[in-house]
């Protein structure tokens, strides 16, 4: 027979009257009959204590392991540093409670109230380090940190970074999205099972987005000019408007400028491409040189450049007659003729 086990459950009833033992007992005997055992515990929660004579001088505690109908069964005679000894008929029996118990709800009481430096947050484990059914206080962590294991005990760490793993984990169906629906927040964002929608920003759903059938691709521009006459370039070097567009509107535009140029003498016509009533960039284009040119030869020329306008408007294509090598003052001719000249944008963006 042994008494239970240190921390181990026991029994406990609070409405078992104390009664007597009609036969008595021997010292070696393993159990008894009660005169009644009305509300005695069974013994299904664990060993309980009995106290026998109490104050006698025959005075014994046994543990018992279970009452069934009036007998009651021994687990350890001689309990609490009380001696196994006989008692006689009509002997009194009660339960009670004994040092085991109370040292062991007062070191939990102890351990749990009683830590040193405890504060709001602490956590209380059992670290083998200390010894077995000792509880040691762990401090609360800081903000960032969680609690996790080091060295096979528990501790405040570091949170780790998710693995590729821990992401794929979180969804749950083919198509779906990780959106933010705020600061520190976000959701699966259901994929789209209609072919050819799209993700737009709009509708009901917290995160801001939606899927949607798209809307119709926005019109490319195209516009075209043709001069009715000739334009005369006139010598001296100053520049003359050869053709200003239609007004393109805002986008980017890519324009190529053509024309039949001729002069009255042997000369060079300098083409350069400007913004006329349109906020605009123009690149590539800037100036393209026609000749050398003679009366009796008429030369095509063209001029292709991009424009990105800003601002709806028209650009300009002007041209200057120079000298014969295009710095040559005293070699102007007097004059030069842009005829059948035209010119087509077609609007890329």
């Amino acid at each position: 027979m042994a008494a239970p086990s240190a921390y181990s459950r026991r029994s406990y009833v609070g409405n078992a009257p104390a009664t007597t033992v009609p036969l008595g007992l021997g010292s070696s005997d393993s159990s008894c009959a009660l005169a009644s055992g009305t509300n005695w515990p069974s013994g299904s929660g664990g060993d309980f204590l009995v106290v026998v004579d109490r104050s006698l001088n025959t005075e014994e505690k046994i543990w018992c392991s279970g009452t069934s109908g009036t007998t009651l069964t021994f687990a350890q005679r001689g309990a609490e540093g009380t001696s196994a000894v006989a008692h006689g008929a009509g002997c009194s029996i009660a339960l009670c409670t004994g040092s085991q118990d109370a040292d062991e709800a007062n070191q939990v009481v102890n351990q749990v109230l009683g830590q040193s430096g405890a504060a709001k947050g602490d956590l209380l484990a059992m670290l083998s380090a200390s010894g077995p059914n000792t509880l040691t206080r762990i401090p609360i962590g800081s903000g960032s940190q969680v609690l996790g294991v080091s060295a096979g005990l528990p501790a405040w760490v570091t949170a780790p970074a998710p693995t590729l793993g821990q992401v794929e984990a979180l969804f749950t169906a083919k198509g779906q999205l990780l959106v933010g629906t705020g600061s520190g927040t976000g959701e699966l964002l259901t994929g789209s099972s209609t072919a050819g929608q799209v993700l737009t920003v709009g509708g009901a759903d917290p995160s801001g987005y939606e899927w949607a059938s798209p809307g119709a691709a926005p019109a490319l521009g195209y516009t075209e000019a043709q001069l009715g006459s000739p334009v005369t370039i006139t010598s001296g070097g100053s520049l003359t408007d050869i053709l200003a567009t239609p007004s393109l509107a805002v986008g980017t535009w890519l324009i190529m400028f053509s024309g039949t140029f001729s002069m009255a003498n042997t000369g060079v016509l300098d083409l350069k491409a400007i913004v006329g009533t349109a906020t605009a960039t123009i690149t590539g284009g800037f100036s393209t040189e026609v000749g050398p040119l003679n009366g009796a030869f008429v030369q095509p020329a063209s001029l292709t450049f991009q424009a990105v306008v800003t601002v709806a408007g028209t650009v300009k294509v002007q041209g200057k007659a120079a000298g014969a090598n295009t710095t040559a003052d005293a070699a102007t001719p007097t004059n030069s003729y842009a005829g059948a000249t035209g010119m087509i944008g077609i609007q890329v963006a």
